[in-house]
């Protein structure tokens, strides 16, 4: 039996952890969930490859061993999902190339802009604030109506790190797309209430990678942040904190929906090191 009925992962790609939870920056709803939920200080993968730091999350591996960087990924949470059935879907274009990264059995369904393309949206005033992001919750409620038993949601907010790359993470742009995200996050989450969708959804929020000096951020330090939030979660962990790296993602997800990790997936879950479910299966462990 599964933990949580759902997964639903949202991506604030490059979101500066420092800027994005600063007083100076009206990000309420991530704020909130924080106080609520199990927050995780996180390293990423080569972060000036973001194909590599997001196939990590997918498939719980580090890119030497992942076959991301020889063009030939392993085995990652969509072909698990695949495997079980589990309807998927992908909200945002920015995952990388579907072939590159490998992602069967799912539902890309929407194609972002080129990054400088978001980023000189700021140089035009009427279109000051209107990002991409609206347009891939949007989309993504639209597949939630078309694929209500769905196990597995990924959002992609690009936003953030397209801003961040033209005016930097201390530019008051940054900030302003930072917080237009975050209330993308409150209405997707108001979405997914109003369908009776919201008891039994873990929520997984993460930043793929930091932004720093207009740049993906360093793997020497801990500037990634994964935050864990939803009605499966006991009290008692509710506003705790701890550290891990991206990879944890995948084992999480696999945690929470008791379906087997990736062969090479060589992270912990989230819910395991903190004692509130057991080991997923592994591969040896799912007779199919």
């Amino acid at each position: 039996m599964s933990y949580a009925s759902r997964v639903i992962c949202v991506l604030f790609d490059a979101a500066n952890r420092d800027v994005t939870f600063s007083s100076k920056t009206k990000t309420s709803t991530l704020k909130s969930l924080r106080r609520e939920g199990i927050f995780v200080y996180s390293k990423t993968v080569l972060p000036s490859n973001s194909l590599c730091a997001r196939h990590a999350a997918f498939s719980g591996s580090y890119p030497s061993v992942s076959g991301i960087l020889s063009g030939k990924p392993t085995e990652n949470i969509f072909d698990v999902a695949l495997n079980y059935g589990f309807p998927t879907i992908v909200s945002g274009g920015w995952f990388g190339d579907k072939p590159s990264l490998n992602i069967r059995g799912s539902v890309s369904i929407f194609n972002a802009p080129k990054p400088d393309t978001i980023g000189r949206m700021f140089l035009v005033g009427e279109r000051r604030g209107e990002f991409t992001s609206r347009f891939v919750v949007e989309l993504a409620c639209r597949f939630m109506d078309e694929k209500p038993k769905f196990k597995i949601l990924f959002v992609d907010f690009l936003d953030s790190d397209c801003v961040g790359h033209y005016f930097k993470e201390s530019s008051e742009e940054y900030r302003l797309a930072l917080e237009y995200e975050d209330r993308q996050l409150r209405q997707l989450m108001l979405e997914v209430q109003s369908r009776g969708l919201s008891d039994g959804t873990l929520w997984i929020i993460f930043t793929d990678h930091s932004m720093s000096n207009g740049r993906h951020g360093s793997v020497e330090t801990i500037d990634s942040w994964i935050l864990l939030y939803g009605d499966p979660l006991p009290e008692h962990v509710k506003g705790e904190e701890s550290i891990g790296t991206i990879l944890d993602i995948c084992p999480t997800i696999c945690n929470a929906l008791n379906i087997r990790v990736p062969h090479r997936c060589r992270a912990t879950s989230i819910l395991e090191r903190m004692d509130i479910i057991g080991t997923p299966p592994t591969t040896e462990s799912h007779s199919q």
